[in-house]
C-alpha cells in the first residue's frame, strides 16, 4: 500500500468554490441574488490579484504612535490580510490604559488589525479594519499564505502591528515580532516614458541577469544595461561611475577585489593589513622630534620564509591603444609595459626615463647632498651674488638664550637690483627631523645694488633649550636674468634659562 503526501496548499485550493462570472441576457429580470453574485465575482478576482501579483501585509500607515495621555494611537492606513481582503483604517484609533486592564499576563500587549464587515443600514455594508489588543502572537502562519477559500472566513488572524507596554510606551525591535509589509511580484518595472527599465529576473537560459537597471542611450535610443547582477552574484557597472561621500566628514570605503580604499584620512590600523590602500593621519616621534604626518599607504603582503617576496608586488603598467585605437583588451595585456614596480621586500624599480624637472620655483629642503639642490648650485657657486649671514654666529655655530629672536643678514654683491629675493628657512632637530611646518618661506624682499638687509626670523623656535640645525637659502635674479644664490647652514644652541 502506498501513501501519498498531502499538500495543504493543493487541498485548500481544491476545497475552494469555483469562481463563476454572472451571465446577463436581454429582458432578464435582475434580482438581488444576481447582483450579489456579480459582486462576489469581482471581489474574488480582486483578492486573487492581491495574493498573486502582490502579497499580504501592511501597504501603508498603521504605525503606532505614543500619545501624551499614556495612550497609543494606531495611525490610519491600508493593509491586505492573508485572504486577499483590503483592510482600510480611515481614522486613528486610540488604545487607552483602561482598554488594557482586562488582559492577563505580563506587561507586554500586542496590537493587531483584521478585516471586518459592519452593517450600516439595510442597503449598506462597511468594509473596515478592527484593531485588537491581546497577549498572544497575532501574526499569521506562513502555511496560510495561499489560502483562497471562497468565501473566506471573517475571523481571519489579525496582522501584527506592534507591541506596547501597559504604561503606554512602544516596544520596538522585538525578536520574531517584525511588522510584515505587503510585496509586489513581477519581472520588470518600466518608467512611464519607457526610458528606464529595472529587470528583476529572467528565465531565459542564455540570459544570466538576476537584476539589472537599463537606461536609454541618448545617441542610439536603445536600452542599455548600466548596472547588472548575474546568477553567480557578480555585479557589473557599465559607463562612467562617480563615488562620493554622503557628507564631507564621513569617510568613504571602497572595496574592489580584496583591496580597500579609504577616500578620507583615518586613524592608522593597530597592525598591518596587507593589500589595503588608504590615507592615514597622525603623529610620530617623541618630544622635540614629534611630527605630524598625512600620507597615502599601500600595504603589500610579505610572505616571510614561506614564499618569495618577488612574487608579492604592486605594479603600474602602461597599456597601449585603447578603444579608439581598435586594440583588444587581450592584445593590450600582451603589449603592456611596466612603469613602476614595488616589491614586498622594499625594492623599487622604475622603468623608462625620469624627468626631474629641475626648474626650482618652490621651497626645497636645503641640503647640499640633495641632487636637486646641487643642480641649482651648478649654475653658480655658494653665495655668488647673494651672501647670507647669521648675526652673532661664530663660524657654523650660534648660541642664543631662550626667547631670543635670531637674525640673518642678506647682502647683494651684484651691481644691479634684485627683485624679488625669495628666502626659505629649514629648521630641524639635532637628529635631522624637520619641525612641523618646516621648511617655511620668509616674506619676499628686494635688494638694491650692494645693499645689505637685516631680517628677524621669529619662526626659529627658541622657547625651550635644545640644539637646532638651521639652513637658509635665498635666490633671485637681476634685470638681465642672472641667477643669484645665497646659502648658509648653522647649528643653533638654545641655552637653558637660569
Amino acid at each position: 500500500m502506498s501513501t501519498q503526501t498531502q499538500n495543504p496548499v493543493v487541498n485548500a485550493v481544491g476545497r475552494a468554490r469555483r469562481i463563476l462570472r454572472v451571465h446577463y441576457r436581454d429582458h432578464q429580470t435582475v434580482r438581488g441574488a444576481n447582483l450579489r453574485d456579480d459582486q462576489a465575482y469581482h471581489r474574488a478576482m480582486h483578492r486573487r490579484h492581491l495574493l498573486t501579483a502582490h502579497d499580504w501585509g501592511i501597504v501603508t500607515g498603521l504605525a503606532l504612535v505614543a500619545s501624551g495621555d499614556d495612550a497609543v494611537v494606531v495611525q490610519p492606513g491600508v493593509a491586505v490580510d492573508l485572504y486577499g481582503r483590503l483592510i482600510v483604517l480611515a481614522e486613528p484609533v486610540a488604545i487607552h490604559q483602561a482598554d488594557l486592564e482586562g488582559f492577563e499576563g505580563g506587561l507586554e500587549v500586542e496590537i493587531g488589525i483584521r478585516y471586518s464587515e459592519q452593517t450600516i443600514s439595510v442597503s449598506r455594508i462597511q468594509e473596515t479594519g478592527v484593531v485588537f489588543a491581546a497577549t498572544t502572537v497575532l501574526e499569521p502562519k506562513c502555511e496560510a499564505d495561499y489560502l483562497l477559500l471562497d468565501p473566506p472566513p471573517l475571523a481571519a488572524p489579525p496582522l501584527y502591528l506592534g507591541t506596547i507596554r501597559r504604561d503606554g510606551s512602544i516596544m520596538e525591535n522585538l525578536p520574531q515580532k517584525l511588522r510584515r509589509t505587503a510585496r509586489v511580484y513581477g519581472g520588470a518595472v518600466i518608467s512611464p516614458d519607457e526610458r528606464v527599465r529595472v529587470t528583476l529576473d529572467t528565465e531565459a537560459e542564455n540570459d544570466s541577469r538576476r537584476f539589472s537597471v537599463a537606461t536609454v542611450d541618448s545617441a542610439t535610443g536603445a536600452l542599455h544595461d548600466r548596472l547588472m547582477i548575474n546568477r553567480l552574484g557578480n555585479a557589473y557597472l557599465m559607463g562612467n561611475s562617480e563615488v562620493a561621500s554622503p557628507t564631507p566628514d564621513t569617510p568613504l570605503t571602497l572595496t574592489l577585489y580584496g583591496l580597500t580604499l579609504r577616500l578620507q584620512p583615518n586613524v592608522p590600523p593597530a597592525s598591518a593589513s596587507p593589500w589595503r590602500m588608504y590615507t592615514a593621519t597622525g603623529t610620530e616621534g617623541e618630544g622635540d622630534d614629534q611630527r605630524f604626518f598625512n600620507e597615502l599607504r599601500i600595504e603589500l603582503f610579505h610572505p616571510g620564509t614561506v614564499g618569495d617576496p618577488q612574487d608579492y608586488r604592486m605594479e603600474i603598467y602602461n597599456y597601449p591603444g585603447g578603444s579608439k585605437g581598435g586594440i583588444t583588451l587581450k592584445d593590450a595585456q600582451q603589449q603592456r609595459k611596466p612603469v613602476l614596480t614595488i616589491v614586498a621586500d622594499g625594492t623599487v624599480i622604475v622603468y623608462g626615463q625620469i624627468d626631474a624637472n629641475q626648474i626650482l620655483q618652490a621651497p626645497i629642503e636645503a641640503d647640499p647632498t640633495d641632487p636637486r639642490f646641487l643642480a641649482l648650485l651648478n649654475i653658480v657657486q655658494f653665495n655668488e651674488g647673494l651672501e647670507i649671514g647669521i648675526v652673532g654666529a661664530k663660524g657654523d655655530t650660534l648660541n642664543v638664550d631662550q626667547g631670543a629672536i635670531p637674525e640673518i643678514t642678506i647682502k647683494n654683491h651684484s651691481i644691479g637690483a634684485i627683485n624679488p629675493v625669495t628666502i626659505y628657512v629649514d629648521v630641524r632637530t639635532a637628529q635631522g627631523n624637520p619641525l612641523r611646518g618646516s621648511p617655511f618661506k620668509l616674506k619676499d624682499t628686494t635688494l638694491e645694488a650692494k645693499e645689505t638687509k637685516r631680517i628677524s626670523v621669529v619662526e626659529i623656535p627658541t622657547d625651550t633649550a635644545r640644539v637646532l640645525l638651521v639652513t637658509v637659502v635665498a635666490y633671485g635674479s637681476t634685470a638681465d636674468k642672472d641667477v643669484m644664490v645665497g646659502y648658509k647652514m648653522v647649528q643653533v644652541t638654545v641655552n637653558a634659562s637660569e
